[in-house]
């Protein structure tokens, strides 16, 4: 019974309910901060385990770890360091963080100077953490060959040479893509990483090259309709550009070709004048 006294209603702190035109209608209150991110409760090796490599040399695959919580899930911005433990090598960015998916990942990882085994540790921030640190394993060998990156254009009777650390692929031939190619790709075994650069003028198969100063001469070789070609292009790598020089004196095809004190040499080879197999040596003076 209603005695004109207002009466008091008593809601709970957090939530007031009200129903307007039979619609529920909830009014948050309080306090209703976000759930505190979960810790860290493991961390496990997610790459680079186990691998091998000559010594003195970068591993192919950077290691990384993989850091999840009690349910699995990952964990992000978690301070992981990425250390040599054995073998005398190095790191390079061992002081990282997880990223969205709960994985961090060193820099570079070379190894020690010796044969043997080589050990990097990785050690989350944080404790209680089960795997912590995760030991990575690799082994550093001599008289070994080790896989690295493809080339990205697969080719045969190309040539190759180095210029500043940097290897060159040119031309060649691949009949499932174009056939005879004037493709160029440089690889940096730092990185293990392939770029491509300015193709050269001429397409050929079966060239000669070779470096004087810094600068690549692409010699000779046959072109797609059968041609042999006494074609010399230089390559400038520090503007990826192309030069043509001076002829050869014959055209050849599967030859060889080498510097040296300044003056480049062509030797042997198919003469297509000749229409043999010769032994010719040439000399240029670029």
């Amino acid at each position: 019974m209603h005695n004109g006294a207002s009466t008091a209603h008593v809601f709970p702190p957090a939530v007031t309910a009200f129903r307007l035109a039979g619609i529920p209608l909830l009014i948050a209150c309080g306090n209703n901060s976000a759930a505190p991110p979960e810790l860290p409760a493991e961390i496990s090796i997610q790459a680079g385990n186990n691998q091998q490599a000559p010594i003195g040399t970068t591993v192919a695959i950077a290691p990384a770890v993989a850091v999840s919580d009690q349910s699995g899930s990952p964990v992000p911005n978690i301070s992981v360091t990425f250390a040599v433990a054995s073998g005398g090598g190095s790191v390079t960015g061992g002081n990282t963080t997880t990223n969205t998916s709960g994985v961090a990942t060193v820099g570079r990882w070379t190894l020690g100077p010796l044969p043997g085994t080589n050990t990097v540790t990785a050690t989350a921030s944080g404790s209680g953490i089960a795997g912590n640190p995760a030991t990575f394993t690799a082994t550093g060998c001599s008289n070994c060959w080790t896989t690295k990156a493809s080339m990205p254009t697969a080719r045969w009777l190309l040539a190759t040479e180095e210029v500043s650390n940097i290897l060159y692929a040119l031309g060649g031939a691949n009949p499932n893509i174009i056939g005879v190619l004037a493709t160029v790709e440089a690889y940096d075994p730092s990185t293990n990483i392939w770029t491509t650069k300015a193709s050269m003028p001429t397409a050929r198969q079966g060239l000669a090259v070779t470096a004087i100063n810094g600068i690549l001469y692409a010699v000779g070789g046959e072109d797609a309709a059968g041609n042999l070609l006494a074609t010399v292009e230089a390559y400038d790598p520090s503007t990826n550009t192309w030069t043509t020089k001076a002829s050869m004196l014959t055209a050849r095809y599967a030859f060889a070709g080498t510097a040296i004190n300044g003056m480049l040499y062509a030797v042997g080879g198919f003469d297509d004048a000749a229409v043999s197999i010769v032994g010719t040596l040439t000399a240029y003076q670029p």
